[in-house]
């Protein structure tokens, strides 16, 4: 594949850099915060518009949330699927993506969003569905980060707290408790409390190449999906 990176000179975006440097994918195309640069020996340029879509066979995205709309919108004009791991956007779904593109909206191509681009966290949301049978009384969430992350809580967090609400109907607020110190990649856990037993989940990110491989993963899927929507993570984790 060839691939384009969209926040490539972050943490994040240099480990999936790295990734596809040592498969046998391309690093064809790349936008760093400070401004968008086509990765050719000899060539650097400034707007998005200008990307060469011959260069890509698709896009995946470590940057900021006010880069998605036209991260989005570049993808879904020139026809190229998109693997989305940019947080502090909410949640994505498709009444979000036609107000970026507006009444007309029609996918053009398709579109993977995840708040978290880990397996283990997709494994912890399917556990979640399980406690149906052990009916909670009380959820609570913790993550923890380092101190560099934007966004508080998390939007791993946030959709972890989205997804007790949904499918175990549970209509009271979720606390979700915030901490940031020193360089944690990404700890979250989820407590489960009724009148006489607790359980408790943990997930620890032990390095950023989690999330790198996780999209990368995704991509190698993603490309090959022909059905132009938006898909998910239990989709890939179920396939």
């Amino acid at each position: 594949m060839k691939i384009a990176v969209v926040g490539f000179s972050g943490r994040v975006g240099q480990e999936v850099v790295n990734l596809i440097q040592s498969s046998d994918h391309q690093f064809t195309a790349g936008w760093e915060s400070q401004g968008q640069k086509m990765m050719t020996e000899d060539k650097s340029v400034s707007n998005l518009s200008v990307w060469n879509p011959k260069l890509i066979d698709i896009v995946i995205d470590f940057s900021l949330p006010e880069n998605f709309p036209k991260v989005f919108k570049w993808c879904q004009e020139n026809k190229k699927p998109l693997v989305s791991g940019v947080t502090g956007l909410g949640e994505i779904n498709k009444k979000k993506l036609a107000e970026i593109l507006g009444h007309d909206f029609k996918y053009e191509a398709p579109i993977f969003w995840a708040s978290n681009m880990s397996i283990g966290i997709a494994l912890l949301k399917q556990f979640i569905e399980m406690t149906k049978v052990f009916k909670p009384k009380r959820i609570s969430i913790s993550e923890t980060h380092h101190i560099h992350k934007k966004d508080s809580p998390s939007g791993t967090a946030i959709s972890l707290a989205t997804k007790a609400k949904q499918v175990l109907n549970y209509n009271d607020d979720i606390p979700i408790e915030a901490i940031r110190t020193e360089e944690i990649f990404g700890i979250h856990s989820v407590r489960f409390e009724s009148d006489d037993e607790v359980i408790e989940i943990y997930h620890e990110a032990m390095n950023r190449r989690v999330f790198a491989s996780g999209s990368l993963k995704v991509a190698e899927w993603l490309v090959q999906k022909n059905e132009s929507r938006l898909y998910s993570m239990d989709e890939f984790i179920n396939a």
